[in-house]
């Protein structure tokens, strides 16, 4: 798992159970954080100043937030009473966090969480199949996700943060869905294939067909 800082100053790297942090400047890795967990999701914040990740350390899968500058202990992030919980991904301003929650009819579940104090989490979208891999959009209108609904994965957006405008992206299976930075580009991959899809901002996304970019050089895993 590798994630880059969105400032790109700074690399998030899984070494078996343990988060580190890369300085791609100075080319110095930090340990981090032990997450007693070689699956785990991280999400950087905006400010690239705190990372969210999912760790086990307390025998459940929890959400934890920290400062990157090493300032305290990372905080978890209460969520629901579930076993199984994941960060998907946090809005640019840093208010709200879609999680992912393993319900006991052992589906992903998408939820939401204010990030203030006090935020209560809410229940997103529950589909038919698994839904994961959620990603938003940055003009924080739009949620791209991965379901199986279809009796496959495929890449769906629906309107953000409330659901309801449904659409289907890919058109014969995909998985891991991000954006473009200027969100004009919803992007997926398929048999190590590339895949963009120019997109309209704003409250009609207007979906083109998928074209293939790239060929995915083998081991690349984990990039934002």
């Amino acid at each position: 798992m590798f994630k880059l800082s969105p400032d790109q100053h700074t690399a998030a790297v899984m070494n078996g159970t343990d988060l580190w942090l890369v300085d791609l400047v100075r080319f110095i890795p930090t340990r981090f954080a032990s997450t007693f967990s070689n699956e785990s999701d991280v999400v950087w914040f905006s400010d690239s100043r705190r990372i969210a990740f999912s760790s086990n350390q307390s025998g459940r899968l929890e959400i934890y937030v920290a400062s990157t500058a090493g300032l305290g202990e990372p905080a978890k992030i209460a969520t629901t009473n579930d076993q199984f919980k994941t960060v998907w991904d946090i809005t640019r301003d840093g208010k709200m966090m879609v999680f992912g929650v393993l319900g006991g009819n052992t589906s992903w579940d998408l939820y939401t969480l204010p990030l203030e104090e006090g935020g209560e989490p809410k229940l997103y979208y529950s589909g038919p199949g698994q839904d994961r891999d959620a990603r938003i959009s940055p003009d924080g209108q739009w949620l791209a996700y991965v379901s199986d609904e279809s009796g496959q994965s495929e890449v769906y957006v629906q309107s953000f943060p409330a659901p309801g405008h449904k659409l289907r992206i890919s058109d014969d299976g995909g998985g891991g869905p991000g954006w473009s930075r200027n969100g004009k580009e919803l992007l997926y991959d398929k048999d190590a294939t590339l895949f963009s899809v120019p997109v309209s901002s704003g409250p009609d996304l207007d979906p083109q067909a998928p074209r293939p970019l790239m060929t995915i050089p083998e081991g690349t895993t984990g990039g934002d």
